[in-house]
């Protein structure tokens, strides 16, 4: 746990420090950031980095807060409370403050990830063109929203509405690539555009992700679910039963927000197109890609050959077939040694990450025919010849000794 607080620590550093030297490079203090419309700028780009550094450093005041959270032993549970109903309480309160941390790491993902696809198109047309659409998109849901429930529709609102229209067509005519406008579901010329819609998140993790290297791996995460995680921490789900609920749940998203906030103070730096001599000395030469490479090899690179023994969990499993997505993400199709889980379900399929290599039938044998030849009538020179049928059930049955004398 305290290493847990010491590296929150550093992250709490690296955002003020860092991020407040990073931030006196741009041309923009408070004032002109709150109160001028971001297309207005001359440099469109400082204001995307200035909320970059903001939610960066909102992120770090969270850190404080759960670190208090961790350390305050004073508000404990009344005494007199059963046991049951202590339990009961540390969960929700727990919970509550994983809710909190879910929304704060979908925020920072958000935004790191339009910081890494700025970087393909870090020029300040697009930076205005993507600000002028979110202004768009904002206030045609306005005027959708008046005349859905008051049955109007409000005139000023149109006229800007028909401005907005105006300058994003001037942007085309001046060398926008319309093709580049990746903050779009849909990147057409403004003319054609009858229903303009931003870009998903999922679509924009598809693009990022189809880059396929290390770096996006570790930042983002191995699926669009894991990245983002599940909306029933942040919205009301009829069917959660807290059943998956882990008390060091917190403490693993509170690890990734302070990892997200690092690197995507870096992000914004590259952006920036400026360095900070404080962001260098804090992160003494940590990079993303020298935290990517171990979840990298696990997701993009073949963790087993047909006919390997491996473990899903706790079930022993003998590999099939294997699959490379387009994404470069290995898959792998087992049957069940032994009973299966489910009577019905025999065989199956499973991502890279969630199976655990034990070996081929001789690897096996071979480190491990001691452990096998207390299970069969078999002398440990002949071992070798033992059939399939026979070694699996040996297999199944001595599953932790084999392990155990493996590692």
């Amino acid at each position: 746990m305290n290493d847990q607080k010491s590296a929150w620590d550093h992250a709490v550093t690296i955002a003020f420090e860092a991020g407040h030297d990073l931030r006196k490079q741009l041309p923009l203090n408070e004032a002109n950031f709150r109160f001028r419309a971001p297309y207005s700028h001359k440099n469109p780009r400082h204001v995307f980095i200035y909320q970059a550094i903001d939610e960066a450093q909102k992120a770090a005041t969270c850190l404080m807060r759960w670190k208090d959270f961790y350390s305050d032993n004073s508000s404990e549970i009344n005494s007199q409370e059963s046991e049951t109903t202590k339990k009961q309480i540390r969960r929700i309160t727990q919970q509550a403050v994983l809710e909190e941390q879910s929304l704060r790491s979908r925020k920072l993902t958000e935004i790191l990830a339009d910081t890494i696809l700025f970087l393909n198109t870090n020029e300040d047309v697009y930076f205005k063109d993507y600000f002028y659409f979110h202004e768009l998109v904002e206030y045609q849901n306005v005027q959708k929203d008046r005349n859905e429930f008051f049955c109007f529709k409000n005139r000023n609102l149109e006229h800007h509405i028909e401005w907005l229209k105006k300058q994003i067509l001037e942007l085309e005519k001046n060398g926008l690539k319309i093709g580049q406008r990746w903050y779009l579901h849909y990147p057409k010329s403004i003319t054609y555009l009858k229903k303009i819609d931003l870009s998903s998140f999922r679509s924009k993790y598809k693009k990022i992700s189809s880059e396929q290297n290390a770096e996006i791996v570790t930042l983002l995460g191995r699926s669009y679910l894991h990245v983002y995680g599940e909306s029933r921490r942040i919205h009301f789900s009829a069917n959660d039963t807290s059943e998956g609920f882990n008390e060091n749940g917190s403490l693993l998203t509170a690890k990734k927000i302070a990892i997200l906030l690092i690197n995507l103070l870096l992000k914004a730096q590259e952006l920036s197109l400026v360095s900070s001599a404080k962001m260098t000395k804090l992160l003494s030469g940590i990079k993303a890609n020298d935290v990517a490479s171990e979840p990298y090899r696990v997701l993009t690179r073949s963790q087993a050959s047909i006919g390997d023994y491996v473990l899903v969990g706790r079930e022993l499993v003998q590999v099939m077939e294997e699959r490379e997505s387009k994404y470069g993400y290995f898959s792998y199709h087992v049957r069940y040694v032994g009973k299966p889980p489910l009577e019905e379900v025999s065989d199956d399929w499973f991502a890279s990450f969630q199976i655990r290599r034990i070996g081929s039938k001789t690897e096996i044998l071979n480190k491990v025919k001691s452990v096998i030849s207390k299970h069969v009538d078999i002398d440990e020179d002949k071992i070798a010849s033992i059939d399939d049928g026979e070694f699996e059930q040996c297999l199944s049955q001595s599953i932790d000794e084999v392990l155990k004398a493996m590692s």
